[in-house]
């Protein structure tokens, strides 16, 4: 039986800020790439370009980042918060 689940994660902006904002420091995403039955999306609306990304996507198997250009609109996707609340199938149309 396969079982369903979601996860809502709080930043730690006290952290985040005492690491001079670093990207690198940012919101933890662990990904297993190599998965095809699952695909972990992340909605940030500070999903940035480069450093100024807040979250910190890594490989779970080796821990080393993952390159912008290989997880933005993939694993990470920038929210843009008034759609959120204005548009109620947002999700599903960012997702599609």
């Amino acid at each position: 039986m396969q079982t369903r689940g979601s996860m809502l994660v709080q930043e730690d902006y006290a952290g985040w800020k005492s690491s001079g904002f670093k990207g690198c420091q940012g919101k933890l995403l662990m990904l297993e790439q190599e998965d095809t039955t699952t695909h972990q999306i992340f909605f940030d609306d500070n999903a940035d370009p480069g450093d100024d990304c807040f979250v910190d996507p890594r490989d779970i198997k080796t821990g080393e980042q993952i390159p912008y250009d290989k997880f933005i609109d993939m694993y990470v996707v920038q929210a843009h918060p008034a759609r959120v609340i204005l548009e109620e199938d947002y999700f599903i149309k960012m997702i599609e």
